[in-house]
């Protein structure tokens, strides 16, 4: 059986360079501690003999957690691990303490540090302010305090983005949705609060944060996905329904869902209600292999005149077997005229 000191046992650590992560070292409970982010995380009950219960309080923890302070062991601490800025504000907004005077400052003075941080530390720190009560308020400060311009020059948090936010989260996702995008919920959980956040940046934006945080390629094109709906879906509200569906079709359903939910446009979100319940779905009878047992060669003619017909069926020229037969004989001399 392992020695219990094996199990749990006081640490220190160094850093060797900036935002580099720690090395670490067994040690004293007194340098244990001041490993700690900040002073309100630096107390301990001590759990032996006579002692037991009794308070470990080296860097005033104690005074500080009762004065609602948020204050950092050393003048370093911002420049050993830069996330500690991010993490300070998380904990600020979450219990309405205050940053002290001296860490407030040291937080201006080190902020352009997060530029050295790796993309995926910080995504994970950005992923923690979703999971606190009132995210919008975090964000918020940390826009106010120009913390995320350190992370990309571009990268905002503004009343738009809160309004996106909130109306993406209070959305209970409608049945054809839940039967379309069955995980919605995760989706909305895990990437959906980011697509509503920097879906609606520049494209060349989008594709300078995805680099910054090493984001996925799924990511990203859902994020050039949303741009590219909130640009050009609007144009399409009073189009015929086949030119929205085809649109539609090539946009993730990840893309469309967050901004079905953020729109304010009553037509376009029952023309998206329509596509997903009805118009995607559409299909006509003739199939590829009728077409290919046609005296022509096989090629792009066979799908083009598939759509065609498909088209004709979602805008409603046509609505019977009989209908696209006769409308089959009347176009097909003009997909096959060249292939004699």
């Amino acid at each position: 059986m392992p020695d219990t000191l094996d199990l749990i046992s006081a640490r220190t650590e160094f850093y060797d360079y900036p935002s580099a992560m720690p090395e670490v070292e067994r040690s004293s409970i007194k340098l244990d501690l001041h490993r700690r982010d900040f002073t309100i995380n630096t107390m301990a009950l001590r759990l032996d003999g006579q002692y037991y219960g009794d308070l470990l309080d080296f860097w005033g923890g104690y005074a500080d957690l009762h004065q609602k302070l948020i204050r950092v062991l050393h003048s370093l601490s911002f420049t050993d691990d830069p996330t500690r800025m991010l993490r300070a504000i998380r904990f600020e907004q979450r219990f309405g303490f205050t940053l002290e005077k001296h860490t407030m400052q040291l937080l201006k003075d080190t902020r352009p540090l997060l530029k050295q941080v790796s993309g995926r530390r910080i995504l994970n720190d950005l992923e923690l302010f979703f999971h606190e009560e009132n995210p919008q308020t975090g964000l918020a400060r940390l826009e106010a305090l120009d913390l995320l311009r350190q992370i990309h020059p571009a990268m905002r948090w503004n009343s738009q983005s809160a309004a996106n936010l909130k109306a993406l989260l209070e959305r209970e996702a409608p049945d054809y949705w839940l039967e379309a995008l069955p995980n919605v919920a995760e989706m909305v959980k895990e990437e959906g609060k980011f697509l509503v956040w920097w879906g609606f940046c520049e494209l060349e934006v989008v594709a300078e944060i995805g680099k910054r945080l090493q984001l996925s390629r799924h990511f990203i094109n859902a994020l050039e996905a949303m741009f590219e709906l909130q640009k050009h879906l609007p144009n399409l509200r009073e189009n015929w329904p086949s030119d929205l569906t085809f649109y539609l079709e090539r946009i993730p359903l990840e893309a469309l869902y967050c901004f079905d939910s953020v729109t304010d446009d009553p037509l376009l979100n029952d023309r998206i209600r329509k596509f997903l319940i009805c118009w995607r779905h559409v299909k006509p009878v003739t199939t590829g292999t009728v077409l290919r047992a046609l005296p022509y060669p096989a090629g792009d003619w066979i799908s083009a005149l598939l759509q065609r017909l498909r088209k004709a069926w979602i805008d409603e020229e046509i609505d019977s077997a009989e209908d696209e037969e006769k409308l089959l004989t009347n176009i097909l001399p003009l997909f096959t005229k060249d292939l004699r």
